[in-house]
């Protein structure tokens, strides 16, 4: 199972074979898994700020109600 994997990573260019028969990340491969982490971490900051607004509004909503 992993060796098709790897086979697949290798045939879309995120891995490269080495000089003793092993295996890498590629260059571009690198790029992409950046790029890819990046855009992660960007939507899970979205997320918790949408959330932190969320909370401040039903905070507010609290506070009318008991007056």
């Amino acid at each position: 199972m992993q060796r098709k994997v790897c086979q697949a990573l290798e045939k879309i260019g995120v891995l490269e074979q080495t000089g003793n028969g092993g295996r890498r990340i590629s260059q571009d491969g690198q790029r992409d898994l950046d790029r890819i982490a990046t855009a992660v971490i960007e939507e899970n900051k979205d997320e918790e700020d949408e959330d932190e607004e969320e909370e401040e509004e039903e905070e507010g909503e609290d506070e009318d109600d008991e007056e």
